[in-house]
C-alpha cells in the first residue's frame, strides 16, 4: 500500500471512527508503547488497542508464548467454546487475581 494514498481507507472504511482520518499517513509497525508511521517516526500510542494491550505492542514474552501456541495449532477465536486454553486461563486468573483478593466473581 502506498502510505500516502489513504483512498481505500477513506472510501471503504466506516465513518464511525472519525479520529483516524485526522492523522497523517499510515502506521506500519508497533513496539512497546509506540507505533511507527511510513516514515519511521515513532508516535506514543494512546489508544493501544482500546486499552487491551496493557503490556504494549509486541512484548517479547507475549510474542514467544503466542508463537508457541500457534505453532502447536492452538485454537483461536473460540470464545464460546470450552477449550484447554480457556480452562488454563481461568484457573490462572482465579489463582492469581480472584483468590488473592478474596473475590468470587465469574468471568
Amino acid at each position: 500500500m502506498n502510505p500516502n494514498n489513504k483512498d481505500i481507507l477513506t472510501r471503504y472504511e466506516s465513518n464511525v471512527r472519525s479520529y483516524c482520518r485526522q492523522l497523517k499517513g499510515v502506521f506500519l509497525r508497533a513496539s512497546g508503547s509506540y507505533i511507527y508511521d511510513h516514515e519511521g517516526i515513532a508516535h506514543l500510542d494512546f489508544l493501544c488497542c482500546a486499552s487491551a494491550l496493557h503490556y504494549g505492542h509486541n512484548h517479547a514474552t507475549l510474542k514467544q508464548a503466542i508463537s508457541k501456541y500457534l505453532l502447536e495449532y492452538g485454537i483461536q477465536g473460540a470464545l464460546d467454546l470450552h477449550t484447554e486454553a480457556k480452562e488454563k486461563f481461568i484457573d490462572s486468573f482465579i489463582d492469581k487475581i480472584l483468590h488473592l483478593r478474596g473475590l468470587d466473581h465469574k468471568l
